[in-house]
């Protein structure tokens, strides 16, 4: 199933079934964000054998809509007991920003690999601070507080370093990666002092995508 309605409320959403292994499209929305618009272009491991959507509770077999309420399903056979993998890339710019996120980001089908790049990644980042001490439990507890103070802000722009700005324009991120989910309210308390012992390289692209949103949002 792919659900475009999920979430917060839609403004507009598209859908391309370009063949049976490729899906492209957008979903513009609004909730505490006014204006949000995500393109994505998904893959299939293998070729599904049926696809049907619905939209405004009509049932459809087009390959192209748009409309504020998109849902499609897609059947495989799995008889000889192989996984079916979906790959997604994500863009704020275009949906060919989305295609070439995914080439350049995954470009391969292996399951396991990704999963040990992940711990990999991970594992460097936690391994920024190291604890002494205590129990397993307090440890648990450290390093999970740890990576949730990782999970945001977040990188947003494509490899060829567009984004789109706060002005809804598309710009060039030339000498800073540019980030959004600052959630501010409260980070500038112990989130933001953190980063400026373990991460400073991003600590300084946080502070010009800060001046790049004052410039394009005034």
């Amino acid at each position: 199933i792919l659900d475009l309605t999920h979430r917060d409320r839609v403004l507009e959403s598209y859908l391309h079934i370009v063949d049976n292994t490729h899906v492209v499209g957008f979903r513009r929305s609004e909730s505490w964000a006014k204006n949000q618009l995500v393109y994505f272009a998904l893959e299939f491991s293998r070729p599904f054998i049926d696809t049907y959507s619905t939209s405004l509770g009509e049932v459809s077999r087009s390959k192209e809509m748009r409309s504020n309420e998109i849902k499609s399903a897609f059947t495989f056979s799995t008889q000889d007991g192989s996984p079916v993998l979906v790959r997604v890339g994500l863009s704020a710019v275009s949906i060919e920003g989305a295609r070439e996120n995914l080439k350049a980001e995954l470009n391969h089908w292996d399951f396991e690999r990704v999963k040990a790049d992940a711990d990999r990644i991970w594992n460097t980042e936690l391994a920024k601070i190291i604890v002494t001490g205590g129990n397993e439990n307090h440890l648990k507890n450290f390093y999970t507080a740890l990576y949730h103070s990782m999970l945001a802000p977040n990188l947003f722009m494509d490899v060829d370093r567009q984004y789109r700005g706060r002005d809804f324009e598309v710009h060039h991120a030339k000498e800073f990666d540019n980030y959004t989910v600052f959630s501010l309210w409260d980070t500038f308390r112990a989130a933001h002092p953190l980063y400026t012992i373990i991460d400073q390289r991003r600590t300084r692209d946080f502070i010009n995508t800060f001046l790049a949103q004052y410039e394009q949002g005034g």
